[in-house]
């Protein structure tokens, strides 16, 4: 799971410029994370069980940061 966490943060770093807080505590960036995340690893995994791994990912030093990641993503198209 930690692969598919990681990916779909990285992806909402650059779309969004959201850091891990950002997804934890606004409700729309985290329904986003949980969506996308859902999508590879099923329904079966709880919202929270993903968002407390994010959350251990960023405490070891697993997650890139987010000021590090290229440019935000065009939301358009």
């Amino acid at each position: 799971m930690d692969p598919i966490l990681t990916a779909v943060y990285v992806h909402m770093a650059r779309r969004h410029g959201a850091s891990v807080d950002d997804i934890l505590v606004d409700p729309l960036l985290r329904e986003e994370f949980v969506t996308l995340c859902r999508r590879s690893v099923g329904e079966d995994v709880t919202e929270e069980k993903m968002l407390r791994r994010l959350a251990n990912l960023r405490k070891h030093s697993k997650l890139p940061r987010a000021k590090d990641l290229p440019a935000h993503e065009s939301t358009q198209g």
